[in-house]
């Protein structure tokens, strides 16, 4: 991005942002205009500003905003989660995959079979959380499993609520905790619980 300073119009100063060209449309990253006026530096704009001292400070603030459609595979994905229903698709090899592939790792072909679950499965490995932070699943420690969902061959990433390390090990079956709120995404699933021993 380039950047231009005119101060020769008796002490105004003008600083511009030039438009930068993205595919078919374009951006103005930041226009600004500063004159000084009877000794005070006065200032318009497309953006906040404030005064350090004698440092003028503007944030630049760059987004790309977009818009995703999910597709027909994810939206029924998504909308069997809402529901507390656990869906799959079998491959051309047999294989069930939790969550949902929509292209076949064997053949690069759509997957369009479709197979129900069971909200139960067994961890395969995991390791324990002491410290959540957040925007994680909880907010006590817990344990981050991959967990093969009854039914299907691969196993998926999720949050164990075991309340121990002592509780959880490889082959523990664990049930889904169903969020209270479910819009229809992965987050719908809250967490699995701990409900037997090793398998």
């Amino acid at each position: 991005m380039t950047r231009h300073c005119d101060t020769s119009n008796n002490g105004s100063v003008k600083v511009e942002a030039s438009r930068e060209e993205f595919g078919a449309g374009s951006v103005v990253v930041m226009s600004i205009r500063c004159r000084w006026r009877d000794k005070k530096l006065v200032v318009s704009g497309t953006t906040s500003h404030a005064m350090v001292g004698d440092v003028f400070v503007a944030p630049l603030e760059v987004s790309y905003p977009y818009k995703r459609t999910v597709g027909t595979l994810l939206s029924r994905f998504f909308t069997s989660l809402s529901e507390c229903r656990l869906e799959g698709t079998r491959g051309s090899d047999g294989r069930v995959y939790f969550p949902p592939a929509e292209f076949d790792p064997v053949t690069g072909a759509q997957l369009t079979e479709w197979v129900s679950l069971s909200d139960t499965g067994t961890v395969s490995t995991w390791a324990w959380q002491s410290t959540p932070v957040e925007g994680q699943p909880l907010a006590h420690p817990f344990a981050w499993a991959l967990i093969t969902i009854d039914g299907a061959d691969v196993p998926m990433l999720h949050a164990v609520d075991a309340g121990s390390p002592d509780n959880i090990a490889t082959g523990t079956k664990v049930k889904v905790r169903w969020a209270e709120d479910r819009p229809g995404g992965v987050t719908d699933i809250a967490c699995f619980d701990v409900v037997g021993g090793v398998s």
